[in-house]
């Protein structure tokens, strides 16, 4: 995963230290949803699923990382049609992949 913090704040045209306290503040948020959409996926309940994954989506998207807005955007995909975890427990992967790498991204600078 590319993650270039001094880019991409100025793409949002932010400091990048404001995006880099932002983008740390959305770990927490994020984590929760996680074990919330493990949760959800014990129950099969798609709604709750989608719903998560589509509030994820929305959040790397305006955060532009592009790799856990797209995997968020294929949860909510495979999740809209109810029938298709195996897709969604894939996407939900990557997205934790993707997650793990921008945590120890971010662990690496300095706090």
């Amino acid at each position: 995963m590319q993650f270039d913090i001094k880019a991409i704040s100025g793409k949002l045209h932010i400091p990048p230290e404001v995006y880099e306290r932002i983008i740390r503040n959305s770990l927490v948020t994020t984590q929760k949803d996680l074990d919330d959409l493990k949760a959800a996926m014990a129950e099969d309940n798609y709604k709750e699923m989608q719903a998560i994954a589509h509030r994820l989506k929305g959040i790397y998207s305006n955060l532009r990382v592009e790799e856990l807005h797209a995997a968020a955007e294929q949860m909510e995909a495979a999740a809209k049609t109810g029938k298709k975890k195996n897709d969604f427990i894939r996407f939900f992967e990557e997205f934790g992949a993707h997650f793990a790498e921008l945590k120890d991204f971010l662990n690496k600078l300095s706090p």
